[in-house]
Parts: C-alpha cells; structure tokens; sequence
C-alpha cells in the first residue's frame, strides 16, 4: 500500500478553508486573491496523482 504524502493532505485543507472564506462576505482585495488561486490549487493536486489508465477505468464487468 501506498503512504499518503502530507503535504497534499495539508495542501488540499488550506484550499477547502479558502472556498469556505471565499464564499463568506468577504469583499475587496482578499476575495479576488481567494479567487485567483483556489481552483488551480486543486487542480494542481488533482494534476500530481493523476495517471492514465486508459479505458480499463469505464469497464463495468
């Protein structure tokens, strides 16, 4: 079995807090910094364990 890097786990807690602010009433500069990174943070994330697996993942049987 694989280890969990914590650094993703950490990375990944810091980009739900910021949706979570993000859709507070925070207003001004903070928000569109908010906004500027959050999403590609997770993609980032999602991005660094992704692997080809090719059709075998859509295989019901």
């Amino acid at each position: 079995m694989r280890q969990r890097l914590v650094q993703f786990d950490v990375l990944k807690g810091i980009g739900i807090l910021l949706v979570l602010l993000g859709h507070t009433d925070v207003a001004g500069i903070p928000k569109t910094f908010i906004y500027g990174f959050h999403m590609p943070l997770f993609f980032f994330c999602s991005g660094c364990f992704y692997r080809l697996l090719g059709y075998k993942w859509c295989q019901l049987y």
